[in-house]
């Protein structure tokens, strides 16, 4: 199993065959899945990220969506089927033989094995000051068993998918076409509102903290009181990078090119909020519990790395590289790359 990025609360991350979130922020795990398929079940997802796809011809394709619209829009699909995902699901599984593979599930738990160890070991990787992916591992292994988590846009949305293991039950709101800077916050908000008894944790860069975030705390500071929980902890993963991604490009030494710098957290004690600020990677795991026991809302505020590298996993297609070695498949894999792809990355494949 393999999700979007909005389809990362759906399922169970903990099982072992479930290798995460698809795409250019997700895992090795889940491109090296759709390589290898041969048979695609797509459920209710109009993922955008077609390139981590299998290639067109690999696989047989069966797509549930209860908009008919949708089917087929992403990849070409033999049985389209329209119609509510959970009662198709188990219309399906009346018809399914109890055939299981277990060849192919250890091989798709060994990738999810070897994943999940390089993910750790990229948490832990030497950062100046802080690793962001460190910051969102810790968080995962403390993580509530209840309530919400908002996520804005930008290089969080990279560590948000890759390194937070989400409960069942906790749900998560992002933007899912990536285009709206800075809604975390009103996505907190909201969230606090609708169940004021659930902790609520918002993901954000300073970004889009400067850009909405320092007047939406205001709006914290004047419900808190109300909600019967009150656990709002708001991360911003201050990189003072002026591009909003990170991913290995340092700010230069003009000042132009670095965002300013604000005390996130002091201004949430200034508002009679709870503040932590962190920049020593030992202490990271000490700050989100201090965070999270808060008897009010908190900022917790890392001072993270902007040279961190992103680290898109390859695609799908990487898979088929080196496998040809005669002319004709290698013809094949050219004109399938040239139809769906573009000519430079056939030239780069073949």
């Amino acid at each position: 199993m393999a999700t979007s990025l909005l389809g990362k609360p759906v399922l169970d991350e903990r099982l072992p065959f479930h290798t995460g979130v698809l795409g250019e922020v997700g895992t090795t795990a889940s491109a090296q899945l759709m390589g290898s398929c041969d048979t695609l079940l797509m459920v209710g997802t109009n993922d955008p990220w077609t390139d981590y796809f299998p290639m067109p011809g690999q696989t047989r394709a069966v797509q549930i969506d209860i908009d008919a619209r949708r089917i087929g829009t992403r990849y070409p699909v033999d049985v389209p089927l329209v119609g509510d995902a959970g009662e198709t699901l188990r219309a399906l599984l009346a018809r399914v033989p109890d055939r299981p593979n277990r060849e192919w599930r250890a091989t798709v738990e060994n990738s999810v094995d070897r994943w999940r160890t390089a993910a750790a070991e990229r948490a832990r990787g030497p950062a100046e000051p802080v690793n962001p992916q460190l910051v969102l591992h810790e968080l995962s292994a403390r993580m509530p068993r209840t309530g919400a988590v908002a996520v804005d846009v930008g290089s969080v949305i990279y560590w948000y998918a890759r390194h937070l293991e989400l409960p069942p039950g906790v749900t998560a709101q992002l933007c899912g076409t990536l285009g709206s800077m800075g809604c975390a916050l009103p996505y907190a908000v909201a969230a606090k509102l609708a169940r004021p008894d659930e902790p609520v944790i918002a993901l954000v860069g300073d970004g889009a903290m400067q850009l909405n975030g320092l007047a939406e705390m205001i709006t914290v500071a004047h419900h808190w009181r109300e909600w019967r929980d009150p656990r709002l902890v708001v991360l911003v993963l201050n990189n003072r990078d002026q591009s909003g991604m990170g991913g290995g490009r340092r700010p230069s030494g003009d000042p132009a090119a670095r965002r300013p710098d604000v005390p996130y957290a002091g201004w949430a004690r200034l508002l009679g909020l709870h503040g932590v600020r962190v920049d020593r990677p030992e202490l990271v795991g000490a700050a989100w519990d201090e965070a999270l026991a808060a008897d009010r809302p908190s900022v917790l505020e890392a001072v993270v790395d902007p040279a961190m590298p992103l680290q898109p996993p390859e695609p799908a297609l990487a898979d088929l590289r080196g496998l040809f070695a005669d002319g004709d498949a290698a013809r094949l894999v050219r004109e399938r790359v040239l139809a769906n792809r573009g000519a430079v990355e056939a030239e780069d494949l073949v």
